[in-house]
């Protein structure tokens, strides 16, 4: 793995966002493990790449399309996003991207019949709030779960200023 690393990656996305603790009393308490983790593996990349390299650096908070039994769909809170990365600069790790829990779903969602069903569901207001609220940390949004979302939603409506990128296999998923 290290010598992978080192041979010329040019981006890392770290996903512990599942390492949410519900016990916790704080927000810091409900990310620690999520921050553990997130902390552990970027300075394992740090330690590894060669320091002349430039990389991306993408971390997660709001586990994507997870539902919960009082809310349903569970969306990252504008406090979740800055504790998260609050406590991350703190250690010395300052990711670009963030991804979050905004009402997407990984995969395209159909109904009982096997009908395609379009993903509109993604909190664009809450997103917003979570990208300006970001910006001092120099921190965009990682839009991910976006397969099945029209293309027209996403032209018209994603704030370019707030999400730099969109993970979607819609055209890939739908082929395989």
């Amino acid at each position: 793995l290290k010598q992978q690393i080192s041979s010329g990656y040019s981006s890392f996305a770290i996903d512990a966002s599942f390492l949410f603790d519900e016990t916790g009393k704080t927000t810091s308490e409900e990310l620690k493990k999520n921050i553990e983790v997130t902390t552990d593996l970027a300075n394992f990349i740090k330690d590894t790449i060669d320091d002349s390299i430039q990389y991306g650096l993408e971390v997660e908070v709001g586990e994507i399309g997870k539902r919960d039994k009082k809310s349903g769909l569970v969306i990252t809170s504008v406090d979740e996003a800055v504790t998260f990365i609050e406590e991350l600069n703190k250690n010395e790790i300052h990711p670009n991207l963030l991804a979050i829990a905004n009402g997407s779903s990984h995969g395209n969602i159909y109904d009982e019949s096997g009908k395609l069903i379009e993903q509109i569901s993604i909190d664009i207001p809450r997103t917003i709030e979570i990208g300006k609220a970001l910006q001092k940390y120099n921190v965009r949004i990682a839009q991910h779960g976006i397969t099945g979302t029209p293309l027209e939603l996403i032209a018209t409506h994603f704030p370019k200023d707030v999400i730099l990128k969109g993970n979607v296999g819609t055209y890939w998923m739908n082929i395989a």
